[in-house]
């Protein structure tokens, strides 16, 4: 840590600056999520452990790799969310709506849990059979890379 990380906070200034942000926040001629985090200045990928996102709209966000330990998204949407290779331990799903949410490679899971998010519309990329297209479709495999296509997802041998 350096000296000047533990100087002392100046409640004033840091009253002020809080102020602002939350005036800019609010201030905001949105809802996406993204833009909201974007304004205040908050990584999405490291910023949101332990964070209490109850009944949020977080439709088609990318959370893909974010710590997400501790992390409440009790009532919240996450339709189309890209939450794959998330840490998901002690994350709270209840009654999320993960409609086309896209899991995978997540640290956290258990079997139960899975099955449970399955359950909520979650779709999992660790069951990659269940996505593989049919060799007819791959004959322009550079068309597929050209429009996000994982290499890893097409399992070309």
């Amino acid at each position: 840590m350096t000296n000047e990380q533990l100087k002392p906070v100046n409640n004033e200034q840091f009253n002020q600056e809080l102020e602002e942000l939350i005036k800019s926040v609010e201030g905001a001629n949105t809802t996406n999520f993204s833009k909201l985090a974007e304004i205040a200045d908050l990584n999405l990928s490291e910023d949101l452990a332990r964070v209490d996102l109850s009944g949020v709209n977080l439709e088609n966000v990318n959370l893909r790799n974010a710590d997400l330990r501790g992390t409440i998204f009790r009532n919240a949407n996450l339709s189309g969310a890209d939450i794959r290779n998330a840490n998901l331990t002690g994350a709270d799903f209840s009654n999320a709506i993960l409609d086309n949410a896209k899991f995978g490679n997540n640290l956290g899971l258990t079997e139960d849990i899975i099955s449970a998010l399955k359950a909520q519309g979650a779709i999992f990329f660790d069951d990659y059979k269940e996505f593989l297209l049919p060799t007819e479709q791959l004959d322009d495999v550079e068309y597929f890379w050209k429009e996000g296509i994982q290499k890893n997802l097409l399992m070309i041998e």
